[in-house]
């Protein structure tokens, strides 16, 4: 009978027992759990302390310091251009359609042009005046002996008319007909051919000829020129 109380003790002791070891362990368990969520939460926090005031999370510490740098390029220098320099603006020549008058020789040289011969070959400063010259105050009477030629294609016209005196001031005169004897006379040329005679030229007597001018044709302002100055 006493053996058998024990052993109804025993059975009921042993469940007791076990439910105290289960619940001990799942304690265990739940404090432990409690004790890793603590210690996440913590971590947690710390982190994001980092992270507000400016420090790197230890994970992105570690990952900067495993990271291989980057090597940078050094910059090539570039040549700084040198300044041109502006070229100068070449004058632009333009000739003239019309043939260049030429420019005044000496007493006894030839000009020809626009298809005409001039010579002067004698200047008389005064001249010995013609019968029919009336002298007036203060002037003087000169007189050139010219020849005029037709070295051109066609017929040519000569008259003492066309002929006109520049003198030193560079004043212009027109031509005294029958001034001199021996006057140029009026004539057609034909190639080849030549007028030879004298043209005067009413001046003023403090005056002297230097240059005489024949008109190649009416109407134009084309000049043959030489020049009376030996």
């Amino acid at each position: 009978m006493e053996e058998k109380m024990a052993e109804d003790q025993i059975s009921v002791k042993s469940p007791r027992k076990k439910r105290k070891v289960l619940l001990i362990i799942v304690g265990a368990i739940v404090g432990l759990l409690f004790l890793c969520i603590l210690v996440a939460i913590l971590t947690g926090r710390d982190s994001d302390r980092q992270q507000a005031a400016g420090m790197p999370a230890p994970a992105a510490v570690a990952e900067r310091a495993t990271a291989t740098p980057q090597l940078t390029r050094t910059p090539v220098p570039t040549n700084t251009p040198r300044p041109t320099r502006t070229p100068k603006p070449t004058a632009t020549v333009t000739k003239s359609v019309d043939t260049p008058q030429p420019q005044p020789l000496y007493l006894g040289d030839v000009v020809e042009q626009y298809g005409y011969l001039l010579l002067a070959i004698m200047v008389e400063d005064p001249t010995t005046p013609g019968m029919f010259y009336q002298a007036k105050e203060g002037y003087k009477l000169v007189a050139v002996e010219i020849i005029v030629g037709n070295v051109s294609g066609e017929t040519l016209s000569v008259n003492p008319l066309y002929a006109v005196l520049v003198d030193s001031n560079g004043f212009v005169y027109q031509p005294e007909l029958a001034g001199r004897d021996g006057q140029l006379a009026t004539a057609d040329l034909n190639v080849g051919e030549r007028a030879r005679g004298w043209v005067a030229f009413e001046i003023p007597e403090d005056t002297t000829p230097v240059i005489i001018k024949y008109l190649v044709e009416v109407f134009s302002d084309n000049w043959v020129q030489v020049s009376l100055t030996e």
